[in-house]
This record gives C-alpha cells, structure tokens and sequence, in this order.
C-alpha cells in the first residue's frame, strides 16, 4: 500500500512539474512576444514612415529576434532535458524552404495548368522581400510555440506518437474555427501539422522546421490566389475557377483535396523515415 501511495505521489509530482515547465515556457513565449511587437516595434517605426509590409516586415523581425534568440538559450541551458541541432546550416535551409514551396506547387501548377487557377495580372512588386521577412517572422515564432515548446515538452511526457496526433488534432480544430467547419479544411490542416511535426522529429531543427512553413507560406503568397493583406503586394494576381473541392475555393490551395493527397504521402514518407531512423520518443 506504502509502495502504491508512492508511486501516485511521484506521478503527481512529475505532473505538476510538467505542467508548471509548460505555462512558464509559455508565459516567457508571450512576454518576448509583448516586448517585440509592443515595445521594439514601436520604436523603429517612429524613426520613419512605413508603409504596411514595411511594418509587418519590421514586426516580424523583431519578434523572430526575440523569440529565436529566447528559445536558442532555451535549449543551451536546459540541453539535457531539450536536446536540438540548433544548426544553421545555409543548404539546408534553403532545402526546406524551397521543400515547403514544392509541397504546394503539387497542388497550385496542375491547377494552372487545367485552368482551375488563372492568372490575370502580372505586376511589378517592391515587397517581395519585405513580406518573405514577415512571413519568415510568422513561421518561426509559430514553429517554436507549436514544436519547440508544446510538442518537445509534451512529447518528453506523453511520448511522440501521442504528441504528434494530439497537437495536431488539436490544432486542425482550432483552424476550423478561424475557416469555418469544413471537412476538407479540417483534415488538411491536420495532415499539415502531420507532415510539418514529423520534419521535427527528423531533424529535430527548429530552423529548418520555421524554413519549410515559410516555404509553404510563401508560394501561396507569390500566387495571389487568396484575398488576404499580403495580396496587395503580389507579384501575381490569379483568380479561382471549378469545384472548391479541387481548388479549395476562398482558402486557396490548402483546402484542396490535392493537398490532402500530397500531404498524406509526405506524412507516410516521413512516418516510416521515423521509425527506421529510431526517432519515435516512447512514453515515460
């Protein structure tokens, strides 16, 4: 009976340790967040008159900066109970980057090509570069929310399999409700953060992980498919045609059932990379 009574105490203890590491982790996450966007932010655009990918640009430097350099120092003092190759490796990067970019082209040129997706305007853009910054921003400071932190710590108690479906489903259903509750949206989603998570485990770099997302970020960005902010600093403007099950309709190419395929193959690539690559944490 002393033995069992034990053993819960210690279960509860590492619990609430989980747990306290995690909201501690997340608060600090938040406050670097408040200090960039709140504080930096503000300073350097008071030097000049900037216009909007000029700000997102800025704001997603000084957040990537902050956090980047948080999470760096993260990992070197506490390498024992976070281990990641925080390598920057120019090559691979670039690998992932332009991985990212790929992924989605398998769904965006045969769309082109069959005249689902059609480009209607070509026009000179200064702020390519400005929105690959911000979109850069956006890509790290999610990857070590969503990988460096809630999945690593999660993973060290639950395992990876259970982590890796859980945050994902978790994930897949908070984006419903930004998108609205469709199926497709639901399920692409999900295989994303699949496929995204497992690059993680492989390389276990948040880096290269932050560069692939950008990728995918980007080249819907490039294409002007959906109407959003960035679309006003396209290089193209194209317009969508067919069925919103081919083309994803409003949402663009993450919601087609293209996407769905493409990511599903990646996801089983990458799953049997895991296993005979022993990457698969077990859980404690």
């Amino acid at each position: 009976m002393e033995f069992a009574m034990t053993d819960i105490q210690n279960e509860v203890k590492l619990l609430r340790s989980f747990w306290l590491n995690l909201v501690t982790l997340i608060l600090c996450y938040i406050l670097l967040s408040v200090i960039g966007s709140r504080v930096f932010t503000p300073l350097i655009l008071q030097m000049g008159d900037f216009s909007e990918a000029q700000y997102y640009a800025i704001n997603g430097t000084t957040s990537m900066v902050l956090i980047g350099a948080g999470y760096f120092l993260l990992v070197k003092r506490f390498g024992t109970q976070i281990k990641e190759n925080l390598t920057l490796n120019a090559l691979g990067l670039t690998g992932c980057f332009l991985a990212g970019m790929a992924l989605l082209a398998c769904t965006i040129v045969p769309l082109y090509v069959v005249g689902c997706y059609q480009l209607t305007e070509i026009r000179p853009s200064y702020d390519v570069l400005l929105v690959f910054i911000a979109l850069l921003g956006q890509a790290v400071t999610n990857e070590v929310l969503f990988r460096g932190l809630f999945f690593r710590i999660s993973e060290s108690k639950l395992g990876t399999v259970h982590t890796l479906f859980g945050l994902s489903l978790i994930l897949a259903m908070l984006n419903i409700l930004v998108d609205g509750s469709d199926w497709l949206v639901f399920l692409t989603t999900f295989l994303l953060n699949l496929v995204v998570t497992c690059i993680y485990v492989v390389t276990r770099n948040i880096w290269l992980t932050s560069m692939f997302y950008a990728g995918w970020l980007y080249i819907k960005f490039l294409t002007g498919l959906v109407d959003e902010h960035w679309r006003i600093s396209a290089p193209f403007i194209s317009k969508i045609s067919g069925p919103d099950v081919l083309t994803g309709g409003k949402l663009g190419p993450d919601a087609s059932i293209i996407t769905l395929i493409t990511l599903g193959t990646v996801f089983a690539f990458l799953w049997q990379r895991m296993r005979q690559e022993n990457k698969i944490v077990s859980r404690s």
